[in-house]
């Protein structure tokens, strides 16, 4: 029934699930999808508070930023580790309407706030907490 050329076919078909799988996992828990995550969700903010009127303010509470740097562009967020190269920081391009500005930079806050005062956002490190366990500047 079973001969060596399927038996060693098996095998070989288990060895490369194996190692598909432990590759996989590996690459699911590098810092890569933390930054391209952040850099998507910070931009997609941006683009929300614009086009909403007057002030606000966004927890971005997902992610534990400490170990990352964003910085804000008149039309970019990059997020990068400590020693990336150019190749491997993540950018994002946003799009601002006249009149609007947007600054900030922030390296190893646990937190990340958005903060939108008239046609002016920040990008700021969320430092306290307030009674109810939510992050303030």
């Amino acid at each position: 029934m079973f001969t060596v050329n399927v038996l060693v076919k098996i095998i070989g078909v288990l060895m490369f699930g194996a190692l598909s799988f432990g590759m996989a996992s590996s690459f699911a828990n590098q810092d890569g999808i933390l930054k391209h995550n952040l850099a998507t969700d910070i931009q997609m903010f941006i683009e929300t508070l614009v086009s909403f009127d007057g002030d606000s303010y966004v927890f971005l509470d997902k992610y534990d930023a400490s170990d990352v740097s964003v910085v804000l562009t008149n039309n970019q967020v990059i997020v990068s580790n400590p020693g990336d190269l150019e190749n491997e920081k993540v950018r994002r391009v946003y799009f601002l309407p006249q009149g609007y500005q947007i600054s900030g930079a922030v390296k190893g806050a646990e937190m990340i706030c958005l903060k939108k005062e008239n046609q002016i956002i920040l990008l700021e490190g969320c430092q306290e907490r307030n009674e109810e366990g939510k992050y303030f500047s």
